[in-house]
């Protein structure tokens, strides 16, 4: 690699940080679905050995955690539902959850599976389908949408499960039609208008407790929304290691650091190919140095027009984050920089970015913190990105092309 034109250096920049909403999501990028065991194209178990897709945290006194191998929702101390949920645009899916209440004050406390899940454009929420079953012994099938409440199956008594129990529910889509499954029993047909794509979570009732395991979509096509993609456990021979303009670049107890300690400098790393549309994740933490510099990955990196390079990026910092946009070379704060529980404020964190045409959409342990509108959205290059002053580590990269 030829480190001249794989290697540039900027100066540092940094803003003032205003409050942003959080919003219990996550993307995934998946093909359209259908529902077939052969087929798996999601999972997450939920143990503590594999990665973590869904929330971790507060907010507003609703508590969402992985404990004892399995993904736990508790409403208790709030006021409202507890919902956690992958974020995407598909039309057709099988997705299935095994849920049980832990504890519930409320007779009517429940756990469920939301389904064709959508963030409103205004940002006033999100519209969901929903299969939910009564820890008392019962079930039933809604639709939440703009702010009101919609019973599509009326609920129904059953023996299928006891209260405290596991219960694995499924429900499968294709444009609006809707199969609902207890226990591997069919149990519901719904045919929905108005909602008939997105993504999927898990839910649990206000005034409770729910534990949640083998989280699994099924995707006949996968593959179709993917192209080709590579992962970088950072065992050496895929970026440059070395020194170039005083920033040192090196492989180190298999995570790749980037050392601008000693530089006013900062420093970038690129994989050698260019991309538009594309899903880039990536570990990173601080290592040493001054907090308040960011570090992160960035993408679509070109020339500009008017000279100098084009680029986006996503950065965090001692539990804040910044999104940034550099255009011929001048840096614009799309976000200014924002305090935000997602953020670890020590340790490590994993970017990602998510880039389909003009639609990008950053996210931070799994949650979905910003999406812009990229109006010349061009092929660039991609990786990883320090500031002055600092030494950071980055690990577990993986990139996928999306067609």
């Amino acid at each position: 690699m030829n480190c001249q034109t794989a290697l540039r250096t900027e100066g540092k920049t940094r803003g003032l940080a205003p409050s942003l909403l959080v919003l219990l999501l996550i993307a995934l990028t998946l093909g359209h679905a259908r529902a077939a065991d052969s087929d798996l194209y999601f999972e997450d178990d939920f143990s503590s050995s594999s990665e973590r897709y869904f929330f971790e945290g507060n907010l507003d006194e609703r508590y969402f955690q992985y404990v004892d191998d399995e993904y736990e929702i508790d409403t208790t101390a709030g006021k409202t539902y507890g919902q956690s949920v992958l974020l995407e645009e598909m039309d057709g899916y099988s997705v299935e959850v095994a849920g049980r209440m832990v504890e519930t004050s409320d007779p009517n406390g429940g756990f469920g599976l939301s389904f064709n899940y959508q963030e409103r454009p205004d940002g006033s929420g999100s519209d969901f389908l929903l299969l939910l079953a009564y820890d008392r012994g019962a079930y039933t099938v809604l639709r939440y949408y703009q702010g009101r409440t919609t019973v599509l199956f009326a609920p129904t008594k059953t023996k299928l499960f006891k209260s405290g129990e596991w219960v694995t529910l499924r429900a499968e889509t294709s444009r609006g039609n809707c199969t609902c499954y207890i226990n591997g029993v069919e149990v519901a047909k719904v045919k929905e208008d108005t909602l008939k794509s997105g993504g999927f979570g898990v839910f649990a009732t206000e005034a409770a407790i729910a534990r949640f395991d083998d989280f699994r979509v099924y995707s006949s096509a996968g593959g179709g929304a993917r192209g080709e993609g590579f992962s970088d456990e950072m065992d050496g021979g895929t970026l440059f290691s070395g020194s170039y303009d005083t920033v040192e670049y090196r492989f180190k107890d298999g995570e790749y650091i980037i050392d601008t300690s000693e530089s006013a400098k900062i420093g970038l790393s690129p994989y050698a190919r260019s991309a538009r549309d594309f899903e880039l994740s990536c570990d990173v933490s601080l290592q040493r140095g001054d907090p308040v510099n960011g570090y992160g990955i960035y993408v679509r990196d070109h020339p500009a027009e008017g000279g100098g390079y084009n680029q986006i990026r996503l950065l965090v910092s001692g539990g804040w984050f910044a999104v940034e946009q550099s255009k011929d070379d001048q840096p614009l704060a799309l976000t200014q920089w924002t305090e935000d529980p997602l953020v670890r404020a020590s340790g490590t964190n994993r970017l990602t970015i998510r880039a389909r045409g003009e639609d990008v959409v950053f996210l931070i342990n799994g949650q979905e913190v910003y999406r812009m509108t990229d109006e010349d959205p061009q092929p660039g290059s991609f990786g990883l990105y320090a500031s002055s002053g600092i030494e950071a580590a980055f690990d577990n990269l993986e990139f996928t092309e999306l067609k």
